[in-house]
């Protein structure tokens, strides 16, 4: 079973990859997808291996549930995200301004439900198949011919790149938003492994993605100066009127 899914994780990478140089620049103003076809046709077997895998490897832990790492998890994240930014845009006022701008953020996602269920889900989903199934199983498999310290430094970044590489949105962009994407699959996968909680990486994964979001809809705000529009962009390209509201 672990070969299998790591077969089907490295041909959904690599699939995602090449989609994505296909569409080049000219993807940036369309919308964002949920899911396509072949995504889906992916997404599924690996879904449901992983959950059978970490079943019977017995690797939920009670961190799901627990407020404390969820609460941890995404401060963290709002962190992370600001060290992002000041990688990518290499200024340090711009990281500041999303460190401190909580009480925006906040109000948007209050304001915007359905980005909230949309991407609870997507963290839950990847990080499942990602840092749960993918990476333990990637170390395991280099565990068999690498000492175990070289075997969980070779599994998190193989992870790390194939996880970059399914992003297919990062390939479109500079090779330093490619740069920091895999640093920051780094370093929630060491995350992962040197504490067990899955909730962490959920709770980071799920605040970067929120963060995107509103990250575009503030540069829309600023570009009109009008919020409705901007909103309007943002429900657009992300299809968030036809998901699911919370």
């Amino acid at each position: 079973m672990i070969y299998l899914f790591a077969a089907l994780l490295v041909i959904h990478a690599i699939q995602a990859f090449v989609g994505g140089l296909r569409r080049g620049d000219a993807g940036e103003e369309l919308a964002v997808p949920r899911l396509s076809p072949l995504g889906a046709f992916m997404h599924v077997p690996l879904f449901i291996i992983a959950i059978v895998y970490t079943v019977q490897e017995d690797v939920w832990g009670r961190d799901l549930v627990s407020p404390l790492h969820w609460i941890v998890g995404l401060a963290m994240g709002h962190v992370l995200f600001s060290i992002s930014v000041l990688l990518t845009h290499k200024s340090v006022s711009d990281s500041w301004e999303t460190l401190k701008d909580v009480s925006d953020l906040v109000d948007f996602l209050i304001n915007a439900p359905s980005v909230i269920s949309r991407y609870v889900t997507v963290a839950f989903g990847e990080e499942v198949i990602w840092r749960m199934a993918g990476q333990t199983i990637a170390i395991t498999i280099f565990a068999m011919f690498l000492p175990m310290n070289a075997a969980v430094a070779a599994g998190i970044g193989v992870v790390a790149v194939m996880f970059t590489l399914a992003h297919e949105k990062v390939v479109r962009r500079s090779w330093l938003v490619g740069l920091e994407f895999i640093l920051f699959s780094v370093a929630i996968g060491a995350l992962y492994h040197f504490t067990g909680s899955i909730a962490l990486c959920m709770a980071i994964h799920f605040v970067r993605d929120v963060e995107i979001v509103y990250g575009e809809y503030i540069e829309k705000v600023m570009e009109w100066n009008d919020k409705e529009r901007a909103a309007d962009y943002v429900d657009r390209r992300y299809d968030f009127r036809s998901a699911p509201q919370s």
